[in-house]
């Protein structure tokens, strides 16, 4: 749950997410923008939400070296925030710094359900297992049947970058 002052935060993370992530490049290469995505940050900028590209291209690394491709941090920062503009209408402020509150959007992200210990599809796939079981008590074959094909596809989805 988004705490109410954070309401109209989001961060988004940018390779994979955002655009799509075809292996690494170099940092001039930028993947082809997620249509999904897109229309969903833009529908939030519509409402005036406030948001905030994230990516670890502005993170120093001792395996990518910017410099080789003749850029820096301030080179990589405006050419993402051109992206955003030609992409999104306007410039998003562009981090690599984790920031409290609002929602994150990240491909490689797990939810974990707040004092708990477990991720939501962990959540999830118990419920469905519970539900299995209430079925199969019933003798409810087709519903159990159906439920197995939802864990499955819930299970295909978490899986590990």
């Amino acid at each position: 749950m988004v705490r109410s002052g954070d309401i109209n935060k989001r961060i988004v993370d940018f390779d994979g997410t955002l655009v799509e992530d075809s292996g690494w490049q170099g940092f001039r290469h930028i993947g082809l923008p997620i249509p999904k995505m897109i229309e969903k940050v833009r529908e939030w900028l519509s409402h005036g939400d406030k948001v905030i590209l994230f990516t670890a291209r502005l993170s120093p690394c001792a395996e990518f070296d910017p410099t080789l491709e003749g850029m820096d941090y301030f080179a990589i920062k405006a050419q993402l925030e051109n992206w955003c503009e030609e992409h999104l209408g306007r410039k998003l402020e562009v981090t690599n710094l984790k920031q409290g509150g609002g929602c994150f959007y990240d491909d490689f992200g797990r939810h974990v359900v707040r004092n708990t210990g477990r991720t939501s599809f962990e959540h999830l796939v118990k419920y469905l297992e519970d539900l299995k079981q209430l079925a199969a008590l019933d003798s409810e074959t087709y519903t159990v049947s159906a439920i197995n094909s939802i864990i499955q596809k819930i299970k295909e989805l978490e899986v590990d970058p």
